[in-house]
Formats: structure tokens, sequence, C-alpha cells
């Protein structure tokens, strides 16, 4: 792994690699001399001895800040009570988001389940690996590979699929849920709702009208028309719930 980052403490690799690593600093080339388990899910490495050859980048280290005026102003605020207030309402925006997010999750879902749905085994392999694919991008993000997450987990790469089967199957479900719900409303998607939908995704990515350009593929266009009228059913969805409120 390159420029892997390792907080110690948190246990994630093998027994007794982090211990010697503390008191390295920065430009040091330290071997690490550890034993894999006898229980590791890759039987040729089980029990057996090995060297990482390891090169420390940097150290980090989590601090806190003195929460006053100087702390706003090197966010470029005026103070602290308007730091304060700009994240407050930050927080507000995030949490009423959340909650639409999660309210039209519970709703869809809810909607799909009155829908008789027996996939095929085809549908479901592909939704799995759609499954996959978006594990492998949320890793990467995190600078991990497939590989490397299933050695950490002590999983092989085939069990971390087949652990996704469940939310596939819920996934397809709903997809379909969505497609008879754009087909029984006679729900289209117009010029005017794919400029707008791609105008959002621009601004979301800080990109203009013409970096989108290299982007417009047939594939993220059929993406950003899916989303639109996933956005027209939701709303259908939303106006014939009956919502019940707990006491």
């Amino acid at each position: 792994a390159e420029q892997q980052t390792l907080v110690l403490g948190s246990g994630m690799f093998i027994p007794g690699f982090e211990d010697q690593l503390i008191g390295a600093m920065p430009g040091d080339d330290v071997t690490v001399t550890v034993t894999f388990p006898e229980q590791y899910h890759a039987e040729d490495l089980a029990g057996k001895a090995a060297e990482f050859k390891c090169h420390v980048h940097e150290i980090r280290e989590k601090s806190v800040y003195e929460l006053d005026d100087n702390f706003a102003k090197a966010l470029g605020l005026e103070s602290f009570e308007q730091m304060r207030a700009a994240v407050r309402e930050s927080i507000q925006r995030y949490t009423d988001e959340r909650g639409q997010m999660d309210l039209e999750d519970r709703l869809i879902r809810k909607a799909a389940q009155t829908m008789e749905f027996d996939p095929n085994e085809e549908e479901l392999e592909q939704a799995m690996d759609d499954q996959m694919d978006t594990l492998a991008a949320q890793l990467a993000q995190q600078g991990l590979s497939l590989e490397m997450y299933a050695q950490f987990t002590g999983k092989e790469i085939a069990d971390l699929r087949e652990e996704q089967r469940g939310e596939a199957r819920e996934n397809l479900r709903i997809r379909t849920a969505i497609e008879k719900i754009v087909a029984l409303e006679g729900i289209t998607v117009s010029d005017e709702d794919m400029d707008a939908a791609t105008a959002e995704v621009a601004r979301q990515n800080n990109l203009t009208a013409e970096e989108m350009k290299p982007y417009m593929s047939e594939e993220f266009l059929d993406t950003v028309k899916r989303s639109v009228e996933l956005k027209k059913a939701m709303t259908i969805v939303r106006e014939s719930a009956i919502l019940v409120e707990k006491k």
C-alpha cells in the first residue's frame, strides 16, 4: 500500500504491527516483523512470520483548538459568536436534509414492499456487482482497495460480495418499484428538467457548464434522467403517504 494512513490504537492491522511504529519519525524506514494469526483468511499466510518494510511519510496528531475569536478569524469569520451561528445553521440544514432523506427512504421502501417481486438470478447478480462497485468507490476515497479491506476484515472478496445479497435485492426491488411508478403515473423528463438537474450536478462539483461537457456521456445523462424520475416519483409517494405520528 502507498500513502496508507494508520491510526495508532485502531487495531486495524495485524497484532503487533502498530507497536513497532511507535517512536518512528517522518523519513524513517522501519521493518515491522509480525506473525500472521493462526486463524487467518488467507491460508497460505496463516501462522507465518512476515516482514513489512514501512516508510514514515508524516505524523499527524489530533489536537483541540481554543474556541475563541482568533480561531474564528483564522476561518475567515469576524468572531466566535458568528462562527457559532454559522455552525448552528449548517448543522440545522444538514439535519433537515438528512431527516427528509430518511423519511423518503422509509416511504419508498414501504411502497416497494407492496409490489410482488421475484428477480431472476442474473438480475440479482448484477445488482450485487453494482453494490460491490459502490463499496469499492467508497473505499477508494479512503485510500483502500477491496483487496486491502478484505485483508483487514479477515474475509475473502467473495464473502464481502455475498454479504451484499440482501441489500442488493432490496435496492433492486426499490428500483423496480420506481420504474413502475414512473410508468403508471406517466412521469416524463423534459429538456428543462435535464438542464436543471445537470446544472445542479455542476454546482455541487464546482464546475462550469463548459467544464461539465467532458462528463456528458450517454451513461451520465441516463443517470441524471433516472435521478429526475426518482425525484418526481418520490413527490407522488410523499403526497400519497399517510404519516402517523407516534406518541
